[in-house]
């Protein structure tokens, strides 16, 4: 599992749903294109993992799409 946890955050006013990984170093240096990679590592170090969703533009809620999300892994592990 590449997930070790899920949970919402606010920033400067911007709602988030901050997915942890257990290896956030080995998901960045997947990514090929450099630019990307150092904007990866900037949000891992800024925000404690490289995968952020902002959810202020979104038509749901932070906390329904939270619990879409942790319902989906929650199924996701049972399957695995």
């Amino acid at each position: 599992m590449y997930i070790r946890s899920i949970h919402a955050s606010i920033f400067s006013k911007q709602h988030f749903i901050i997915i942890e990984l257990t290896d956030p170093l080995k998901y960045i240096e997947r990514e090929t294109n450099g630019l990307k990679r150092n904007l990866l590592k900037a949000n891992t170090k800024s925000y404690g993992s490289p995968v952020q969703i902002n959810t202020n533009g979104l038509k749901t809620s932070n906390q329904a799409l939270l619990e879409i999300i942790a319902s989906s892994l929650a199924k996701y592990k049972q399957a695995s």
